[in-house]
C-alpha cells in the first residue's frame, strides 16, 4: 500500500459571510481556525473569489512590488478584480 500526502500552501484570505478562512492557490478552503498566522496574507472578497483566486494570484506573484502594495481585492460582478492598495487607494482592474 501506497499514501501519498500534498501539503497546501495558504495563499490567500477569504472573506465571505462575514467569516474569513484560509485558502490555498486553487482556491481549495484549508482552515479557519488560528488565523493569527496568516495575517499578511491578501484578503479576498466576493462570492466566487477563490474560485478566480489563481489568476489574480498568478499577476501578483509576478510583479512582487505590486503584491506588497495590495492589501486586499474584491471580485466584482463575477468578471474583474478592484484592488484595495494599504495606502487606501483602490484600482478597478478591467475584465
Amino acid at each position: 500500500i501506497y499514501i501519498g500526502l500534498v501539503e497546501r500552501e495558504p495563499m490567500a484570505l477569504w472573506q465571505h459571510k462575514k467569516k474569513i478562512r484560509v485558502i490555498d492557490s486553487e482556491g481549495v478552503t484549508l482552515t479557519d481556525k488560528k488565523m493569527d498566522a496568516f495575517r499578511d496574507l491578501i484578503i479576498l472578497v466576493g462570492e466566487d473569489a477563490p474560485a478566480n483566486a489563481p489568476d489574480l494570484l498568478a499577476l501578483l506573484a509576478a510583479e512582487p512590488p505590486l503584491r506588497a502594495r495590495v492589501e486586499a481585492a474584491t471580485w466584482v460582478g463575477d468578471r474583474r478584480w478592484d484592488l484595495k492598495l494599504k495606502t487606501g487607494l483602490t484600482v478597478k482592474l478591467p475584465e
